[in-house]
């Protein structure tokens, strides 16, 4: 029997900052390698469709990751987000339209 490795968002979130502040991969590419890394079989995110749409948001737009990582849950779940940050929010507000 294979093992399974699980990890959460915040996981996928530390990826990112390292990969795009630090080494500085343009987001499109490090978006593409992280959802090419969650296709493993035996490695599991915890709520990987909204860890799915928010790189693949993360790549489409200007928002930071943990913003996408709204926007995410939103699309994805259908959770109501509350936020002063006004660039999440019309992201959001678009969406409904």
């Amino acid at each position: 029997q294979t093992q399974k490795i699980v990890y959460t968002i915040e996981v996928i979130a530390e990826a990112v900052y390292v990969i795009t502040k630090v080494y500085s991969v343009p987001r499109k590419a490090c978006s593409e390698a992280i959802l090419s890394f969650m296709k493993a079989r035996n490695i599991v995110c915890r709520n990987g469709a909204v860890a799915e749409r928010a790189l693949l948001l993360y790549a489409e737009n200007t928002l930071d990751f943990v913003d996408n990582i709204l926007l995410a849950y939103h699309q994805v779940m259908g959770m109501t987000i509350y936020s002063y940050d006004k660039k999440l929010m019309k992201a959001i507000n678009k969406d409904k339209d």
